[in-house]
């Protein structure tokens, strides 16, 4: 008699541990398919011969669902009709996506939009490109910024014509067709001298525009500020194609992912990195 009271108080117990384990289980094995899921959802993906993953991620999907491909910023349009078929916004304008080093943490863009410009004689978005440069910020912990030691080139938008001792550090000149105004490029990369605040020409503004190392060349062997005004857009804008690099900073949570074997992601409600993993990780 007392064994059968024994099991019978035991019995509620024993149902309980069932149960919670049964609970376990499946709990592990609906994450574990949301993993999956997720993982599959994630993939490299190629766009004008570049393939892409994270931190980038394409923009026709991103936000869609609480966890992306991506970090917010390094979305990706891919557009084969257009002629920038593989284009990243950054800070309010779009750059095409000329070359990407993943193992680096460098994309090589391209802006497209001043390089119109220029060919069109506008100054315009001479006067946008610094603030757009300088307010590069994303959230999830990582931003899109220029790399230190970038190369910059000096441009000098001037009211009035630039005193004779400036001609000898310009490198090309012309007028814009928007306002009273002439561009000045200045030639202090590569084996000119930068300008100093103290050789700054009065009442003219200044644009630093990052540029390819691979640019210097080009800038050190003309000198066509005599020349035609075409003359001096051709060569900025044949300077600016080669496009420059951005960078991002090392992301660790996704270095330990990726050697678990799992795929990186972004929680867009944690907003914190994401581990996507098929069949479970690695420990």
């Amino acid at each position: 008699m007392t064994s059968q009271t024994d099991s019978l108080i035991f019995l509620p117990t024993i149902l309980l541990f069932l149960i919670a384990s049964t609970t376990l289980i499946n709990h592990t094995q609906s994450q574990t398919q949301e993993q999956s899921s997720n993982y599959d959802l994630c993939p490299p993906f190629n766009c004008s011969n570049i393939t892409f993953s994270f931190p980038f991620s394409r923009s026709s999907s991103f936000g869609s669902a609480q966890f992306d491909c991506g970090l917010p910023g390094f979305q990706i349009t891919c557009d084969h009709s257009s002629s920038i078929p593989s284009s990243i916004e950054f800070s309010g304008r779009h750059y095409q996506v000329k070359q990407l080093f993943l193992s680096d943490l460098l994309v090589t863009v391209v802006d497209h939009t001043l390089i119109n410009d220029i060919k069109l004689g506008s100054c315009t978005s001479l006067e946008n490109l610094t603030n757009s440069i300088s307010n590069g910020t994303v959230g999830g912990g990582a931003a899109l910024a220029l790399p230190v030691g970038g190369v910059n080139l000096t441009v000098f938008k001037c009211p009035i014509a630039l005193p004779s001792r400036f001609f000898n550090e310009v490198v090309g000149n012309y007028s814009c067709k928007d306002g009273n105004y002439s561009a000045y490029i200045w030639g202090g990369t590569g084996t000119r001298r930068p300008v100093g605040p103290l050789e700054m020409p009065i009442g003219c503004e200044h644009v630093s525009l990052p540029v390819s190392g691979a640019s210097l060349p080009l800038l050190a062997s003309n000198n066509i500020t005599n020349g035609s005004g075409d003359g001096s857009q051709t060569l900025l804008a044949q300077v600016l194609s080669n496009g420059f690099q951005l960078g991002w900073p090392n992301i660790t949570d996704c270095d330990v992912c990726q050697m678990r074997g799992g795929r990186c992601g972004f929680d867009g409600s944690s907003r914190g990195i994401v581990c996507f993993c098929q069949g479970g990780c690695i420990k």
